[in-house]
């Protein structure tokens, strides 16, 4: 018996597309705004990690991400709720894949016997769990040969 390739892939950005908010967002903000705030927003999710890994800090991703939001709307001069941010949060968790990940994922399911692929993320438990559960796209897979990783 052949032994498994294992192949792993960062949730966030690589299979879930974080620009796909900007849909959520637009209806919110305007079709203008959408598409900035959900670049800024992912630019200060970023920066904060690397910000607080530098300095040996941890903060949840979840934390993290709300955080971000909040500076990304702030500097677009515009306003948010804590209602209107927990409504954001809860669609960051069904974000959309990016345009080849469909098809590689049947890929992986049609080879799961030579292939072991795992998804991992620095995103909470909570987070990575209803990312791929809700995700419309990643949802049907919830429950294939793809493993979660945090």
């Amino acid at each position: 018996m052949a032994t498994k390739k294992v192949i792993a892939f960062d949730l966030y950005g690589t299979l879930l597309s974080t620009e796909s908010i900007a849909h959520e967002l637009a209806r919110f903000y305007g079709e203008e705004n959408g598409k900035s705030l959900a670049a800024s927003w992912r630019r200060y999710q970023l920066e904060y990690t690397w910000r607080l890994n530098s300095m040996g800090e941890y903060r949840d991703f979840s934390e993290v991400t709300r955080s971000a939001l909040c500076h990304a709307v702030a500097e677009h001069g515009l306003e948010l709720s804590t209602r209107g941010a927990d409504a954001f949060m809860k669609d960051y968790d069904e974000l959309h894949v990016f345009p080849e990940i469909p098809s590689a994922l049947k890929l992986l399911e049609q080879n799961s016997d030579l292939i072991d692929a795992y998804v991992f993320s620095n995103g909470t438990d909570d987070m990575i769990r209803n990312s791929i559960n809700t995700s419309p796209d990643l949802g049907p897979h919830a429950d294939s040969s793809v493993h979660r990783q945090r």
